[in-house]
């Protein structure tokens, strides 16, 4: 136990430099699972969209090792790769389903797929491309969604005043005065924006989207399938769809298949068409 968290497998201290200490959790990645899923999806929900979750969360895990070996770790237990509380947060449902999709991963042609999920994609999902740049592989490319209009976040608006986005600008090597105008930029087929132009007092400067949103704070900019931005006197409104970065995964629609009786290997092949769901040594 450390704090309010209790953990299972072996647990590693290392001693650095700034007298602090590294915790590592060492443990096979079925039980690292426990951990995570009641984290990432609610153990509330159907069986079929946590199963779902479970072979994605599994294939991003497997995905990742060795992401941190410089710090002597494979993943953070934070939203970086995936939220990890050891054995704090326990449930039965959740074991249900990870035991029942036990070693189970997604692959193409193959190879590994690198698997994502979020929480809502608003009606499309996003293509990786878009978001982070580089290639996509063609499980990846996005899909239409109606499963997810029950969500709280399918649509959404958010205002932010001029001096917090201008601040966050100056945060980020942006440096500027006066904040004028933002405006959206170049779209994806999805409909997600792959950057927005800014224009202070140098003029109007182009930034990546996904970039922009971490430069706002993903909680209050909820994703980038942005439907308008309206300029107000000291500040802007944003109004758009979803909430994530939109690639993989839908989490509010593997609910709301799962809700109309679909399995999870009917919602992973709705969301990585093409996909292989493949069972490796857990």
């Amino acid at each position: 136990t450390i704090g309010e968290r209790k953990y299972g497998g072996n647990l590693v201290f290392r001693p650095n430099a700034d007298a602090t200490l590294t915790v590592i959790d060492e443990l096979g990645v079925e039980e690292y699972l426990f951990g995570v899923l009641p984290h990432e999806m609610s153990p509330e929900w159907p069986e079929e969209a946590l199963k779902a979750q479970a072979v994605v969360s599994r294939t991003f895990a497997l995905n990742n090792l060795g992401r941190n070996e410089g710090s002597g770790f494979d993943l953070t237990d934070d939203t970086l790769n995936q939220v990890y509380t050891g054995l704090t947060t326990q449930s039965e449902r959740v074991r249900q389903a990870v035991r029942a999709t036990s070693g189970e991963t997604l692959a193409w042609a193959g190879r590994p797929l690198k698997a994502y999920f979020h929480s809502t994609c608003g009606g499309h999902t996003s293509n990786p491309s878009e978001v982070w740049g580089g290639a996509s592989s063609a499980p990846l490319r996005g899909v239409k969604d109606a499963w997810c209009k029950p969500s709280p976040h399918y649509r959404w608006e958010a205002y932010f005043p001029r001096t917090d986005i201008l601040a966050a600008l100056n945060r980020n090597g942006l440096t500027a005065v006066r904040l004028d105008n933002i405006k959206e930029g170049e779209r994806g087929a999805a409909g997600w924006l792959k950057d927005l132009r800014v224009k202070t007092e140098a003029g109007w400067r182009r930034l990546g989207a996904n970039q922009f949103r971490l430069w706002l704070g993903v909680k209050e900019l909820k994703s980038m399938r942005l439907e308008s931005i309206r300029r107000r006197r000291k500040g802007f409104d944003f109004t758009g769809r979803g909430y994530g970065h939109g690639v993989g995964l839908c989490q509010w629609g593997a609910r709301g298949q799962a809700e109309a009786g679909r399995s999870y290997r009917q919602i992973l092949s709705h969301y990585f068409p093409g996909a292989a769901v493949e069972r490796t040594d857990p």
